[in-house]
């Protein structure tokens, strides 16, 4: 399946994605979805829809503990 035109290609979310087409596509830097690979929230060769899966996932985890760690002040 591929989602709009992005940057003038197509994004097809059931292959595998760069780094870069990747940070592209959710708006952050390459180094920024390096680190997300190194600390394991990304995994190699997995598809551009899991990976966004597994970033949204991430982000929704990190805001929880964020605001869990607020509410305990």
């Amino acid at each position: 399946m591929s989602i709009g035109d992005f940057r003038g290609r197509p994004v097809d979310l059931d292959q595998p994605c760069t780094q870069q087409a990747f940070a592209e596509l959710v708006g952050v830097t390459q180094p920024t979805v390096s680190g997300l690979v190194s600390k394991g929230v990304l995994l190699p060769g997995q598809s551009a829809r899991e990976w966004l899966h597994r970033y949204l996932t991430h982000l929704r985890e990190a805001i929880i503990a964020r605001w869990s760690s607020q509410q305990q002040r």
